[in-house]
């Protein structure tokens, strides 16, 4: 079954996810200064996974993001919107990843480690 989902960045040894998340995008991407979101998505170790995984929200720190960031990532790479991957029925992968993103831009979940369970 295909499903939409975010991509996955392994962790250096005693690496912070968050500076794993800006080193990944900054210097292997070449995307430019980034902030990183104060609300962070955690995915506990279970059947499907071997480890604890996090979903850090993360966005240039000038606000806007390159003209063409698609070439940063890959040419097949696609921008959505929550609201646009709930309208084409795509499958997200974790399920909770679009209320995660909504609920940090607007602003009711609080600051921290959120579980994705």
């Amino acid at each position: 079954m295909a499903f939409w989902t975010v991509p996955a960045v392994p962790l250096r040894a005693r690496e912070p996810y968050r500076r794993t998340v800006v080193r990944h995008l900054r210097r292997e991407l070449g995307f430019p200064a980034l902030r990183t979101g104060s609300v962070t998505g955690r995915l506990p170790a279970g059947t499907a996974r071997a480890a604890e995984e996090y979903l850090v929200l993360a966005a240039p720190a000038s606000g806007d993001w390159p003209q063409d960031v698609r070439a940063l990532m890959a040419t097949a790479a696609r921008w959505w919107d929550t609201a646009g991957l709930r309208e084409s029925g795509a499958a997200v992968e974790p399920e909770a990843l679009l209320l995660l993103i909504d609920g940090y831009w607007e602003g009711w979940l609080p600051a921290g480690v959120v579980s994705l369970e």
